[in-house]
Formats: C-alpha cells, sequence, structure tokens
C-alpha cells in the first residue's frame, strides 16, 4: 500500500506518479490524499484514478499553521486502507523513486524479519543513513500497530523510529536505493535549528543533545551545531507530551547501554504462529506435573482445551504425585471424554518430585518438536500456543509472564533474559536432545539450572511480559517439601549448584569481597576503602551488575568522605588528648 499527501503540488504528482506506475513490483493501493490544494493538484490526481483501477483519491482538510499537515494528511490515507496488508509506504508527492524501489525493500524486509521501518535515500543530501527518510519510508504492519504517533505531528519521523525500537524492531535507510527529492533542501542551520526545537519538545536528555551537536560539529560544521543547540535552548514548541517524553528518554537511554556494550536484555519483536490450513502445524506436546491441584485443575483444563491450536498437533502429559483430594480423577475424566480429540493424552502416576515429573514428560514427547511445560494452576489463553511458537523463530526456549490476581504486574517488553520459570515454557526439540533432563536431586531450582546449562551451549531464552497469564496460585508445589522438608538445606543445594555451574561463582565472589571490603576499608583507611570499592565497581560493570555497582558508586561518595571525615576527627581528638595535661602530670 502506497498513501501520498499531496499540497499544491500540480507540477510534481505527474512525474511521482511516472515512478510509481513503472514499479517492477506495482502496488496493491495507491491512495492520493488532496490536502485542500489550491492549484490543479486535485484534478491531475483524479486522472490518475482514472488511468489506473488501484488508484484512489481522497480529500482531507488542510491545517494552515500546522507544523506538518504533510503527516496528518498521511495519517488520514493511512486510516482509508483497509486491513488486508503487509507494507505501507509514505511517498510524498515531491519524491521520484527508483523502478525497483518497492521490490528492493521489500527484499531488505523479507531478508531481516527483524526490519520494522525502512527506506531509501536521497540523492545529494547528507544525513544519518540508519535514519529512514520521510519521504520513501515503508513500516512492516506489525510495527506500524505498536506505534503512538504524536496528536501534533511533531517529530512523528523520530517518534515511530523510536517506539518501533522499544518494540524490538530495526530501522534503516539504505544508501543503495536512491531516490530522487525534487524540492530543494532547507538551507542547513536553519534545517539544524529547526531539529533542535524539536528535540526540546520531545524532551530529549541535555547530555543526549549535547553528544548529538558534538556529532553534527564533526559532520556539518561548527554552523550547523550552533543552529541545534539554539534551537533546543529556544525551549519546546508547545506543551510536552509526557508519555512521549517517557518514551524518548527510555530509548536514549538503552541506545547508550547498547553502544557500551551494557545492555543486557535485547528486545525481540511480538510473533504469533498461523495455523496451516493443511493441518501440517508442529506437534506440541503439552506437559503438567500436578499434585493436590483439584482446586484450580478443572478452570486450567477447560482453557487448556479452548486453545485455539489445533488439538490433533497436541499431546498432552499429565504426571501426577498421588494426589489425595481428586485431582487424577479429574484428569481422568478429562481424558476419557477428549481422547479422540487430540494426538494423545499421557496420564502418569508416580510419587516423585517436580523435576523428577519434568524429566517423565520429556520422555514421553515422542515426535514432538515442541515441548510446553504448564503448570497446573497457570491459566492459559486461547492463542498461548500461537504466540510461543512464533516466538520460538527468535529463541529456543520462551516463556510468558505470569501473575497471582492479587498481585498487579504492568506490562512490560518481549526480551532476552537469562533465566525463567517452567510455568509456562516451550522448549524446542532441539534444545531437549543437547541439554537433556532436569537435575532431580534439586528440588527447588531446576528451572534455573536447566536455563543455565543451555545457555551456557549457546542458546537463547525469550521471556514475553507484553501476555500477562493468570497465576491462580501462588504457593509452590507441595510435592518437593515432602521429599525435602529442610528448607534451609534446600537453598544450599541450590547455591551450590549454580556456583559450580561456572556462571554465577564469579559474581557470587565479588559480593563476598566486596562485604570484607567495607570492613577493612572502614577499619585500615579511607583511601584503601575507596581504592577497593573502585576495583570491585569496575569488576561489577564487566559482569553487567549495573544496579550494583552504581549503588556502589553512589556509596563510595558518601561513604569515603565520611570516613575521611572520622578519621580527621579521630587525629584531633589524639592531639587534645595528647596537649591536655593528665591528673598525675600536675600532681
Amino acid at each position: 500500500m502506497v498513501v501520498t499527501p499531496a499540497h499544491n503540488e500540480e507540477d510534481s504528482l505527474n512525474i511521482v506518479a511516472d515512478s510509481v506506475f513503472a514499479q517492477t513490483l506495482l502496488p496493491t493501493e495507491w491512495i492520493i490524499v488532496d490536502d485542500a490544494s489550491t492549484d490543479g493538484t486535485l484534478d491531475v490526481a483524479k486522472k490518475l484514478a482514472e488511468s489506473r483501477a488501484w488508484v484512489k483519491v481522497v480529500h482531507h482538510d488542510h491545517e494552515e499553521g500546522s507544523y506538518d499537515a504533510s503527516f496528518k494528511a498521511f495519517k488520514f490515507g493511512a486510516d482509508q486502507v483497509g486491513a488486508d496488508w503487509h507494507f505501507l509506504i509514505k511517498l510524498d508527492a515531491d519524491t521520484r523513486l527508483p523502478a525497483d524501489h518497492i521490490e528492493r525493500l521489500i527484499a531488505k524486509f523479507e531478508a531481516d524479519r527483524l526490519l520494522g521501518i525502512a527506506s531509501g535515500v536521497n540523492a545529494g543530501e547528507p544525513g544519518i543513513f540508519s535514519h529512514p527518510r520521510g519521504n520513501n519510508r515503508m513500516y512492516r504492519r506489525e510495527c506500524w500497530g505498536k506505534i503512538s504517533f504524536p496528536k501534533d505531528g511533531w517529530g512523528w519521523d523520530s517518534v515511530d523510529e523510536i517506539f518501533a525500537r522499544l518494540n524490538g524492531w530495526k530501522t534503516n535507510a539504505f544508501t543503495d536505493i536512491v531516490c530522487q527529492h525534487l524540492r530543494s533542501r532547507l538551507p542547513d542551520a536553519y534545517y539544524r535549528f529547526h531539529q533542535g526545537r524539536l528535540s526540546g519538545h520531545l524532551g530529549y536528555y541535555w547530555w543526549f543533545v549535547f553528544g548529538r551537536s558534538t556529532k553534527i560539529l564533526f559532520s556539518s560544521g561548527p554552523l550547523a551545531s550552533i543552529a541545534y543547540l539554539a534551537g533546543y535552548l529556544r525551549g519546546p514548541l508547545g506543551p510536552i507530551d509526557r508519555r512521549l517524553e517517557q518514551a524518548v528518554r527510555l530509548d536514549q537511554r538503552g541506545r547508550i547501554l547498547r553502544t557500551l556494550g551494557l545492555s543486557k536484555n535485547p528486545l525481540v519483536p511480538p510473533s504469533v504462529y498461523t495455523p496451516k490450513a493443511d493441518g501440517h502445524d508442529p506437534l506440541v506436546a503439552v506437559g503438567m506435573p500436578t499434585l493436590n491441584r483439584s482446586k484450580h485443575l478443572s478452570q486450567v483444563l477447560g482453557a487448556l482445551h479452548e486453545c485455539e491450536y489445533p488439538r490433533k498437533r497436541m499431546r498432552l502429559i499429565f504426571v501426577d504425585g498421588y494426589s489425595t483430594d481428586g485431582t487424577f480423577e479429574m484428569l481422568q475424566d478429562f481424558a476419557g471424554q477428549h481422547a479422540q480429540e487430540y494426538e494423545r493424552i499421557i496420564l502418569i502416576q508416580e510419587r516423585t518430585n517436580i523435576p523428577a515429573a519434568r524429566n517423565l514428560c520429556i520422555r514421553n514427547i515422542g515426535d514432538a518438536q515442541f515441548l510446553l511445560f504448564l503448570d497446573s494452576d497457570v491459566l492459559p489463553t486461547q492463542n498461548v500456543i500461537d504466540r510461543l511458537i512464533g516466538l520460538a523463530q527468535a529463541g529456543e526456549i520462551v516463556t510468558i509472564l505470569y501473575s497471582s490476581p492479587d498481585r498487579s504486574v504492568p506490562k512490560g517488553q518481549i526480551k532476552y533474559v537469562h533465566t525463567v520459570g517452567m510455568g509456562c515454557t516451550l522448549i524446542k526439540r532441539e534444545v531437549i536432545s543437547r541439554v537433556g533432563m532436569f537435575d532431580s536431586a534439586l528440588p527447588v531450582g531446576e528451572d534455573t539450572d536447566y536455563c543455565l546449562r543451555a545457555r551456557k551451549m549457546g542458546y537463547t531464552i525469550i521471556q514475553d511480559n507484553t501476555a500477562l497469564l493468570l497465576h491462580l496460585d501462588e504457593g509452590r508445589q507441595k510435592l518437593e517439601r515432602a521429599v525435602h522438608p529442610s528448607k534451609s538445606l534446600r537453598y544450599r543445594r541450590v547455591y551450590a549448584k549454580l556456583c559450580t555451574l561456572g556462571v554465577y561463582r564469579n559474581r557470587f565472589i565479588l559480593y563476598g569481597l566486596l562485604d570484607v571490603t567495607v570492613i577493612l576499608g572502614l577499619l585500615l583507611h579511607p583511601l584503601f576503602f575507596a581504592g577497593l570499592l573502585s576495583y570491585f565497581t569496575v569488576q561489577l560493570i564487566k559482569h553487567r551488575s549495573m544496579k550494583i555497582a552504581l549503588y556502589i558508586a553512589a556509596n563510595s561518595l558518601i561513604l569515603v568522605p565520611l570516613a575521611i571525615l572520622g578519621l580527621v576527627e579521630t587525629k584531633i581528638e589524639v592531639r587534645s588528648a595528647r596537649d591536655t595535661p593528665s591528673t598525675h602530670d600536675s600532681t
């Protein structure tokens, strides 16, 4: 789909139309938005619509005095587009496209499924090549749905990139696709001044503006850099949208951390699997360990049965630890009623702990391509399996965040993480083949142990925080307490297991030495204390423990002066004691 806003573009619209009609891959529909033109633009547009059945003309009332009336006209035209499209192009009425523009851009999108916004570049125009040009910008539909454009239109071509990046999408301008901008460019100093005012209007951090002005200094000269800073200091163009300001600053912090290599959780774009019409969907095994869960089991089974994923491509594996409240009988009734609807329903009853129960599920997956662990107190949504399989394109272990009904957890983003729980987690078969079974010697922490082993083999883990599932019971399965009643022993064994894996060993040692440092530093000398704190701060940053490193650095600024002050006061007291004659001497 192509949308072109046009206000008094009579001279250039035919040139643009010739380049669109000459495309090697024609658009499905081209909507020309006449933005209350006072010349012959509307007549030209109507003639173009008469010449091609896929060209459509709509009218929009031009807003005089608006900063970017062109964007508002484009947004109006985009709202006229139906739901059946994959890519949307904003094409200005003063831009001539190369003959293969659309075909090559779509090829870029198909080559990189994380690409959300892209464009070509304009001949003879300097600028940041990674910044998609606003006059020939293409959007992926999934990315378009995540963008919140500013109501006043100010900075729309920056805001859409920010929201795209915050939702895990990439943006780019490809230098091998060159367009021709028929309208002359504004003087660079004036353009930079206007860009500076936009930065202030969107709530840019001052340090980010300073860094950008330095970059402009080397790329465009001192005049453009000064103009940009002057525009920023001139103040915002109107009331600042705090919601956009929050998104802008979040994006800027993330960009700085990614530049420094300190970003721990890259974002992942959302993806939902669509079942195939021919029924050749991947087989998914659903493993559910349970013990005395009759209170919530019927609700969970009902929700599982309502999942949209084809039931004939689902194998259900229930492992019961000899429940005494009728849980196993409920599973038998469910299997008796729906056995013919699923690929297979397997019931296992064995007195064991949670990791051993998960291993029983693994041994019975057959030829399933995926294994979904679903706890008997987590309520799945209808599209949970489709969503997890879609995300499995970007990672090997995928989970969805869940929370109890009495605890409000804000929805976040889809990120790569270090470890996850197994309450609602999908694992690829190749991971199970290489990583193997859960460690049945661990009464708790078996999920953390499994994730750490998988990560050591190079597999990635994704957590979806956007689709919150309902956790009906916050309590841990009671089976582990029956097998291992000593709580302190359980956690000591988990700690020892994590240390032997070598993943957290260095961090644990640093934390322990940090405690010793604080004690020794305060007892011996403040400079010794400050030096060790600085060393450990650097080490923690290298281990990507940014929050703790910043906490230590802040404490250093407070504790070191206090320690020095205490040392000075001690010396003063000692000197005073020496100068004051004792009672024995006076006698």
